[in-house]
């Protein structure tokens, strides 16, 4: 019986370490998702504040020389 409960124990204490392992990855393979979306996110914003402040909105009206970077932030800001 000693045996058997020596096995079990071994047993018991391998899936313990194999299920934390699992839910330890699977847990830092969600924070960085978070991660990463939030970083997306601010990117946005930053794009968006500046295609509106440097007044990108009315295609028509842009100036020239803020095309290219006009649409550059108008792309940023598309994204998901």
């Amino acid at each position: 019986y000693l045996r058997f409960g020596f096995t079990l124990f071994t047993m018991g204490l391998s899936v313990y370490i194999i299920v934390q392992f699992v839910w330890t990855v699977h847990h830092d393979l969600e924070m960085k998702a978070v991660e990463y979306s939030s970083e997306i996110a601010r990117q946005v914003s930053e794009c968006s504040k500046s295609y509106f402040e440097n007044r990108c909105d009315p295609v028509a009206g842009r100036l020239p020389a803020m095309q290219a970077l006009c649409s550059e932030w108008e792309l940023c800001m598309s994204r998901d």
